[in-house]
């Protein structure tokens, strides 16, 4: 099932990773993008456009990568060998949610570590 995402970002390092509750697909002024949370192994983050940008700058156009090729995910990237340091995936099937989170390092990306976006 493909998912819209909300971000549940604390800190730079967990900014990326997203929680979901409706299935809807995101959608682009330019293109339709569309992201997937499938388990700890299949999910997709959004990252600015260009390594080394600010996340808080750039919320507006930020762009969807994947950790593996994930066919619903359109126009997806590929995260950064190295960027998720760790993942933890939980599913509320009663209540229909999903939620992701983890830790990444940011120099995998030229992310500032003291960005709060």
């Amino acid at each position: 099932m493909v998912r819209s995402f909300i971000f549940t970002a604390a800190s730079p390092a967990t900014a990326p990773f997203i929680s979901t509750s409706h299935a809807v697909p995101v959608h682009r002024r330019d293109y339709e993008q569309t992201a997937a949370l499938i388990s700890d192994t299949e999910y997709c983050v959004f990252l600015p456009p260009q390594r080394g940008s600010n996340i808080a700058d750039n919320e507006d156009r930020t762009i969807v990568f994947c950790n593996v090729l994930i066919e619903t995910a359109l126009n997806a990237g590929i995260i950064s060998h190295g960027l998720i340091q760790s993942v933890h995936f939980v599913e509320n099937t009663e209540d229909g949610w999903i939620q992701i989170t983890g830790r990444l390092d940011p120099s995998a990306y030229d992310l500032s570590s003291d960005d709060q976006g």
